[in-house]
């Protein structure tokens, strides 16, 4: 008597996760949208930046608002984009990370040892786009830099 009991018991909950169970399925199936993987680069700074291919020739020296920060930016989006031009269903973050980190491994070991506070953090992001609109995004790497002292004279 008391398994009957026990299974009457359970039995609206048994109902309940099941139609739960259901509609997350037909909520995940409903629509054929295509989700595509993308990345970007988010920076945020306390310093103004002018973040164009125009910086490239700007020179390499730190200053208040400095230009090799504008460069390295720079060459981080290029490398994004020349690795990973556009939106695709299976995403690359292996390779993604790699180009990015590559510059930015390059920028530490010039101007590393040169920084003081702060100034600048950029983060990578993963990105799950629907239609073009971000449904979701996930930080992939975070990226710091910070401010070169103008040389003492």
């Amino acid at each position: 008597m008391n398994k009957k009991r026990l299974l009457l018991m359970l039995q609206p909950l048994f109902i309940s996760l099941l139609m739960i169970g259901s509609a997350c399925v037909l909520q995940s199936c409903g629509d054929d949208e295509e989700v595509l993987i993308d990345y970007y680069l988010n920076v945020s700074s306390k310093e103004s930046l002018g973040v164009t291919s125009e910086d490239e020739s700007q020179g390499t020296m730190g200053q208040p608002n400095s230009n090799v920060l504008a460069n390295t930016i720079w060459k981080m989006k290029k490398a994004l984009r020349d690795i990973y031009p556009e939106a695709t269903i299976q995403g690359n973050d292996v390779e993604v990370m790699y180009c990015v980190d590559k510059v930015y491994s390059d920028y530490k070991a010039m101007y590393g040892q040169l920084e003081r506070n702060t100034i600048c953090v950029v983060k990578l992001f993963r990105v799950k786009k629907v239609d073009g609109i971000i449904r979701s995004s996930t930080t992939l790497q975070t990226y710091h830099f910070g401010a070169i002292p103008p040389a003492q004279e």
